[in-house]
């Protein structure tokens, strides 16, 4: 994640780059037998897609 941030003048740029953070996501154990026991029933394996939406407090739902 990079933001740009300007001052007064345009030819005063700064570029900030964030920390990558790593990939993946953490599930609750919870989570984990939910969409296991989906995967039994479908006789498939799990797949599991993730989005993010703009809005919210902090601009992610």
């Amino acid at each position: 994640m990079s933001t740009v941030q300007s001052t007064e003048s345009a030819r005063d740029l700064s570029l900030s780059i964030a920390p990558r953070s790593p990939e993946g996501i953490t599930l609750a154990e919870s989570g984990a037998r939910r969409l296991a026991k989906m995967s039994d029933a479908e006789g498939k394996p799990v797949l599991l897609r993730v989005a993010v939406d703009g809005g919210g407090c902090s601009g992610f739902q």
